[in-house]
């Protein structure tokens, strides 16, 4: 037999009671501590993008938790992942270094100890690198 409580709050913990009872009497109750998942980081926003950079912007988790783990890549490329651990208090970071005409893919992560949220995910495109134009001056002595 299972039981859902819904309306919990993320990263809290409960006391969970079981007894059973048969014919009106009530057996010895059972009883544990749980957590409930963390959430992660809501409304993740990547904005102010170039050719090689872009702000990636969230809101906090409703969860207590201790650091946020930002991870940004290739979206074609898996493999070439960077991951940055920040703090709880950041809301944002930048990223730089990144490639033009790229699409790219970042998730955050809230984590609390050894507790992780399921990660949320976005995605962007760099823009192409400016073209470069040659000035060609003349002279002439007559």
């Amino acid at each position: 037999t299972t039981f859902e409580q819904s309306g919990l709050g993320p990263g809290q913990e409960y006391e969970v009671k079981l007894e059973v009872v048969k014919n009106n009497k009530r057996g010895p109750p059972a009883s544990k501590n749980i957590v409930t998942m963390i959430d992660a980081p809501s409304q993740v926003d990547v904005r102010d993008v170039t050719d090689t950079t872009a702000l990636v912007t969230w809101f906090q988790p409703v969860a207590h938790v201790d650091r946020v783990s930002v991870s940004f890549g290739p979206s074609l490329n898996p493999a070439d992942r960077s991951v940055v651990e920040l703090s709880s208090a950041d809301t944002q970071y930048h990223l730089a270094g990144l490639s033009p005409d790229t699409q790219y893919e970042v998730s955050l992560t809230a984590k609390m100890e050894e507790q992780h949220s399921i990660p949320v995910y976005d995605s962007f495109l760099t823009g192409k690198t400016p073209g470069i134009f040659f000035l060609h001056s003349f002279y002439s002595q007559f």
